[in-house]
């Protein structure tokens, strides 16, 4: 049983500062707003699009450059762009230069893929009355369900059906007029010498007499309508535009990661094909797994595509330049605010002092390292993770005044709170069972489950394989190498594998190349390869004996039914120091099935447990001797009582003396 069954999940109020102030936390962290296509339009030759308000004032005040520091500048049809980051620099080389008529641009969910494509060609590039590029972007968020529950006979309407909806709005004047040049045009095209030969067939039958001028067009309007209906029309009509104007068509396919497998091989071969028929450029924008399972088709040798892998942003300048903003827009505002509780004013000063010093938490070293590797990258988590902290209902109001007159040394800062807001989510300790994907930032990796193999250790064994060999290729080998290790059925040990990959999949410690989210622990038999991921190396190489982390963990494991060592969770002890006393406890529990699962081992077997499936940390063979180590560390900062947690320490250094002097 868990400890923090017996409890009623209890979300901590928002502190008094966040609440005051929420307002502009949304505004400095907003998401890039969505494009509005009804304010883009073919005017003057030339592709315009009239931001709103909202999208000024992201790009303007909100959008951070976090790619790599080389500034670019570039002219393109005598306007000149300054201050480009790369990606924004390549992309428009791309889209006016390179030949080649397939872009793929690949990056992680959060990394900012569609903010980099909507800021170039619905920001930067319509600043240019020139502007040489029409792009036709499809965002595929909206009609998932559409193209996820359809048949593989029903992609080319469905997505025709789409795409000729964004490509006439530009046309339609071409299109409209049954005398344009555009109908000259199209009579040059082998597809419609059928259409060409009735019109000629028209002419001479006014020449002859037998149909008058107006009988002549009323015939050619029907004809023209039948046309219409033909998806060729429409895209011939865009590459009319294409040489008539001098402008550069650009299909834009985003949100593509949700999609069905087939549909999107389909999407990969089929606009292919329009680049090559119709000679359009077309972006496809995705995440790499995705993307690895284009490379598995057998058409992609043959269509090798222009890549363009976005790196991971800049968290750090993220962070620092955000605060920045956060800091000065509350500056700005505290000067009419005053802040009473229970009779306490906080005034504006006050509340100044307290978010400078809340923020210098916040972008210390340690807890910038903590932010960056939990968010993985991912800018949407991180402004999640951002949110979980400056809110917190850890900060009461005796905690304001402390951090209005904190001393500003790095060693006295509060990191605590980082930690404990975003480890708990805002409760009073972790209650699992209230988390959803949207809010799961931290996961248990000392415990895997109370019914599967292996319970207590098998996630930080696997963590710990993945930490020297970067991946698991084969499930099978994978099983057939660890179980030697292990008394547990093959049926059992397997199934709790399963788990434990598919936890740490979705908590983004690993990742595969086939779901980026799995639902069912069936489903990673059909993977063929885990790569662990930056995440992965943080949790084992600091993350797991963290205090903060083991304090709130030990609440939610599964312990034997008598819990013999009395360990109490963090609701019913919320001092400090006795918290630290229910750690020892933890640590003698966690140390004792540690020394039963090397006890049994055979010593053929202990040489393979070294090397794959042993701490990190060189000559500490026991991840019970690591957390105690770290454990002891953190009690001296703090002078807490030591004495137990020193005859834990000897214990277990005389048993690892004895168990693996004769294999080092």
């Amino acid at each position: 049983m868990k400890l923090i069954e017996k409890h009623t999940p209890h979300k901590l109020s928002e502190n008094e500062i966040y609440t005051e102030f929420q307002c502009i936390f949304h505004s400095v962290f907003c998401d890039i707003p969505d494009i509005d296509l009804d304010n883009a339009s073919f005017y003057n030759e030339h592709f315009c699009y009239q931001e709103s308000e909202l999208e000024k004032k992201f790009y303007e005040e909100r959008y951070l450059n976090l790619a790599p520091t080389t500034v670019y500048s570039k002219d393109v049809n005598g306007y000149r762009f300054e201050n480009l980051n790369k990606f924004e620099n390549d992309i428009i080389d791309y889209s006016l230069n390179i030949v080649k008529k397939m872009l793929v641009v690949t990056g992680r969910q959060g990394w900012g893929k569609t903010t980099l494509i909507r800021n170039v060609f619905y920001h930067l590039l319509p600043k240019n009355p020139q502007n040489p590029v029409l792009p036709i972007y499809v965002s595929f968020n909206r009609h998932i369900n559409k193209f996820n529950i359809s048949q593989k006979e029903n992609f080319e309407n469905l997505f025709y059906e789409l795409l000729s909806d964004n490509i006439s709005k530009y046309t339609a004047k071409s299109l409209s007029k049954i005398d344009d040049k555009f109908w000259t045009f199209l009579k040059s095209k082998k597809e419609y010498i059928k259409y060409y030969v009735q019109c000629c067939r028209l002419e001479d039958m006014v020449k002859k007499g037998i149909l008058t001028t107006s009988q002549q067009l009323k015939e050619i309007c029907a004809l023209q309508d039948v046309e219409l209906k033909r998806i060729e029309t429409i895209l011939y009509s865009l590459q009319f535009i294409q040489q008539e104007y001098k402008i550069e068509p650009i299909f834009i396919f985003d949100d593509l990661d949700p999609l069905q497998y087939d549909f999107v091989i389909w999407l990969f071969n089929e606009t292919y094909r329009l680049s090559h028929i119709y000679y359009f450029k077309t972006i496809l924008v995705m995440r790499p797994n995705t993307y690895q399972q284009i490379k598995l088709c057998k058409t992609f040798q043959a269509i090798s595509p222009v890549e363009f892998p976005l790196e991971i942003p800049n968290c750090s300048i993220f962070l620092t330049e955000s605060l920045a903003k956060f800091k000065n827009e509350i500056n700005a505002s505290s000067k009419n605010v005053n802040i009473v509780v229970e009779n306490k004013k906080i005034t504006p000063n006050d509340i100044n002092i307290f978010v400078e010093n809340y923020c210098r938490v916040a972008l210390s070293y340690e807890a910038k390292l903590f932010l960056e590797n939990t968010s993985g990258g991912d800018l949407r988590n991180l402004k999640k993770l951002l949110r979980a902290y400056l809110s917190s209902g850890y900060i009461k109001l005796e905690k304001i005044l402390g951090l209005i007159s904190i001393d500003l040394k790095e060693d006295s800062l509060p990191i605590w709170i980082v930690y404990t807001s975003i480890i708990t989510n805002n409760y009073l300790s972790v209650f699992p069972h209230t988390k959803t994907n949207e809010d799961d930032f931290i996961i248990n990796v000392l415990c895997n489950g109370g019914e599967y193999a292996n319970t207590y250790l098998i996630r930080l064994h696997i963590l710990a394989y993945f930490h020297r060999f970067r991946r698991i290729s084969n499930l099978d080998e994978f099983v057939e190498r660890y179980s030697p290790l292990l008394k547990e059925g093959d049926t059992a040990l397997r199934n709790s594998i399963k788990r434990v990959l598919k936890r740490f999949n979705n908590a983004r410690l690993i990742t595969n190349h086939k779901h980026l989210y799995i639902d069912k622990k069936e489903e990673v038999n059909d993977i063929d390869e885990f790569h662990i991921l930056p995440l992965g190396h943080y949790y084992l190489k600091y993350l797991f004996f963290k205090f903060e982390y083991i304090v709130y963990m030990k609440d939610d494991i599964d312990y034997d039914e008598n819990n013999k060592y009395d360990i109490k969770d963090c609701i019913e002890v919320r001092e400090q120091a006795e918290r630290f006393k229910e750690v020892v406890k933890y640590l003698h529990f966690f140390y004792e099935k540690e020394k039963i699962f090397i006890s049994q081992i055979q010593l053929a077997q202990l040489d393979k447990y070294i090397k794959c499936f042993s701490p990190a940390e060189d000559k500490c063979f026991l991840f019970s001797l690591q957390m105690v180590n770290k454990m002891n560390d953190y009690g001296k900062r703090r002078n807490f009582d030591l004495y137990e947690l020193d005859r834990l320490r000897k214990e277990i250094n005389e048993f690892a003396e004895k168990i693996f002097n004769r294999t080092i």
